[in-house]
C-alpha cells in the first residue's frame, strides 16, 4: 500500500480541523460585526437616551410646578367658597333681623291700624 491508514486519518482529521477552523473563523468575523453594530447602536442611543433624559426632567419640573400651582389656587378657591357661604349665612342672619325687628312690627302695627279702623268703623255705625 501505497499510503498508510494512518497517514489517511491524520489527513481526514487535518482536514476536518481546517474546515472546522474556516468555519470559525466565519462565525467570529459575523459576531465581530454585530458586536460593532451594537457598539454603534448603544452609541447613538446613549446620546438620545441622555437627551431625552433631560426632557424628562424638565418635564417632570414643570408638572411639579404646576400641581404647586393648582394647589395654591385650590386653596385659595377653597377660600373663596367659604367666603362666599360666610357671606350667605350673614345675609340669611339679616333677612332674619329684618324679619324678626322690622317687619313683623310694621305688621303688627299694621294689624293694629285695622284693628283702630275697625273699631272706628264700628264706633261710627254705633251712632248713626
Amino acid at each position: 500500500m501505497l499510503v498508510e491508514l494512518w497517514q489517511v486519518a491524520v489527513f481526514i482529521v487535518a482536514i476536518c480541523i481546517l474546515i472546522l477552523t474556516i468555519y470559525v473563523i466565519n462565525t467570529l468575523q459575523g459576531i465581530n460585526k454585530t458586536i460593532e453594530q451594537l457598539r454603534t447602536f448603544i452609541n447613538i442611543n446613549s446620546e438620545n437616551i441622555h437627551v431625552l433624559t433631560k426632557e424628562l426632567v424638565e418635564i417632570s419640573k414643570n408638572a411639579n410646578s404646576i400641581s404647586e400651582e393648582f394647589t395654591k389656587d385650590m386653596d385659595k378657591i377653597n377660600g373663596a367658597i367659604q367666603s362666599i357661604q360666610n357671606t350667605s349665612e350673614m345675609v340669611e342672619e339679616t333677612v332674619q333681623m329684618g324679619k324678626d325687628h322690622v317687619i313683623l312690627p310694621i305688621m303688627g302695627l299694621v294689624n293694629l291700624g285695622n284693628g283702630l279702623k275697625n273699631v272706628a268703623q264700628f264706633v261710627h255705625k254705633k251712632d248713626s
